[in-house]
């Protein structure tokens, strides 16, 4: 996946998944998908009042059906 993905992702308005502090900082897990519909799990913190991925990877086929069904993309 590519920075232009994720930044995708953050665009069009991800749900929030979860919430943890992880080595002094809050950590976030959103989901969201990119404009080709390819929906990702991106891990994020901010900096200096910046969002600031971590880490981002494909959400489960499961997660990614509830997703785009909640959405109302038609599968």
């Amino acid at each position: 996946m590519t920075p232009k993905e994720v930044e995708q992702a953050f665009r069009n308005l991800p749900d929030d998944l979860m919430e943890e502090e992880a080595g002094g900082e809050m950590r976030y897990s959103s989901i969201g998908h990119t404009d080709m519909h390819r929906v990702l799990v991106v891990v994020w913190t901010t900096r200096r009042r910046m969002i600031r991925p971590v880490t981002a990877y494909d959400a489960d086929r499961w997660m990614a059906v509830e997703y785009l069904t909640g959405r109302g993309f038609g599968l």
